[in-house]
């Protein structure tokens, strides 16, 4: 699970690379569009008209554009080409023109398939909320409910890495969508809705209880189970809390509260900084003590669950520092954030668990 939170590892591999030809005539490259994996490459010919270049980016405004620095080359006479390998890095879409014909439409497009589709779920606050996350056979789905008490209320920040994701939601009670980059809020109906979340841009899904009225909400989009470090592939809780922002995510149970997790590590990622307090267990990870942090090992091969409890009038909390910490180190990290050190002086002490036990109780709007 990657809420910006959980870690990624991307892996390319180049199999059978391909090479694609692009002809340049006086006004128009041939093909003007071209489907390319990472690996593949790309040659432009001249083949009449003076001169041309090829340059990635947009030509808007002519006769410069705008250059984006992926390639820029120059086809003058018979014989010459530009020749670009596409990189690993490359973005879903590359476009390109020419710099003395872009006003006549000299223009092309590169898609570049090698990249899948990812969702980085940059915050995430889950207040007194039934919730259910889960990843895999290339899906992702979260579920969140409004609980028993009436206090509950969601925020569930995303962005589209690299390319465009479309988002199934089904929602009823007062749930909303906000669109950072447009700064405009749609109150959802009942139903099913489909969003085309755009790469690069970020959107807050959020709702509230008011007057009693409950909610609900459920997104589900294409999202490749993560391979890095620390991966939490499902979360399960019942009346509980969950934050996150970055790499720091804290779950919270209390009264009766709980929260499952289950979770598995690849190999080159077996230690994850985590700060436990109360009520927390694991039948197969060696946790922290209550009160204090350390670095978790992540047993790779099989997956492994963390159970918070509320246990009544207690509470269980859980710190996990998804950026910080190695195999190779049992500090959790060295310069990473400390997950325990709540307040912040650089000291994980008494004044921790106070900071920590002043949250318990309060009530979101």
């Amino acid at each position: 699970m990657k809420l910006a939170i959980f870690g990624t590892l991307c892996v390319a591999s180049y199999v059978a690379a391909e090479t694609h030809y692009v002809q340049a005539y006086d006004t128009y490259f041939e093909p003007d569009v071209i489907y390319a994996e990472p690996g593949d490459t790309v040659i432009w010919q001249y083949v009449n008209g003076y001169p041309h270049t090829v340059t990635s980016g947009i030509p808007d405004p002519c006769p410069d554009g705008t250059p984006d620095g992926w390639f820029d080359g120059v086809l003058s006479s018979p014989g010459d080409e530009v020749i670009w390998e596409v990189p690993a890095e490359a973005p879903a879409e590359v476009t390109y023109y020419c710099k003395p014909h872009c006003m006549m439409g000299m223009t092309g497009t590169i898609y570049v398939e090698g990249d899948e589709p990812r969702l980085t779920i940059g915050i995430a606050d889950i207040s007194t909320c039934n919730f259910f996350y889960s990843e895999g056979s290339g899906q992702a789905r979260i579920e969140i409910e409004s609980g028993e008490y009436g206090t509950s209320s969601f925020a569930w920040g995303v962005e589209a890495e690299d390319m465009d994701i479309n988002v199934d939601v089904v929602s009823c009670g007062n749930v909303f969508i906000h669109s950072a980059s447009e700064d405009t809020t749609e109150e959802l109906s009942c139903g099913t809705h489909t969003f085309t979340l755009v790469a690069g841009q970020k959107y807050m899904f959020h709702g509230y209880c008011a007057n009693g009225d409950d909610f609900d909400f459920v997104m589900e989009w294409e999202q490749e189970t993560d391979t890095g470090g620390g991966v939490i592939m499902g979360v399960e809780g019942i009346n509980a809390n969950l934050s996150a922002s970055g790499d720091s995510i804290t779950f919270r149970a209390q009264g009766d509260g709980g929260i499952t997790l289950s979770m598995t590590a690849p190999a080159e990622k077996t230690a994850i900084p985590m700060a436990v307090v109360a009520n927390v267990l694991s039948d197969t990870l060696t946790l922290p003590a209550s009160g204090e942090e350390g670095s978790v090992s992540i047993p790779t091969g099989k997956t492994h669950t963390i159970a918070l409890n509320g246990d009544g009038a207690g509470m269980g909390m859980l710190i996990v520092q998804m950026g910080g910490g190695d195999g190779d180190s049992d500090d959790g990290g060295g310069n990473e954030p400390c997950p325990g050190d709540a307040n912040q002086d650089g000291v994980v002490d008494v004044n921790d668990l106070l900071e920590c036990i002043a949250y318990f109780g309060t009530a979101c709007p």
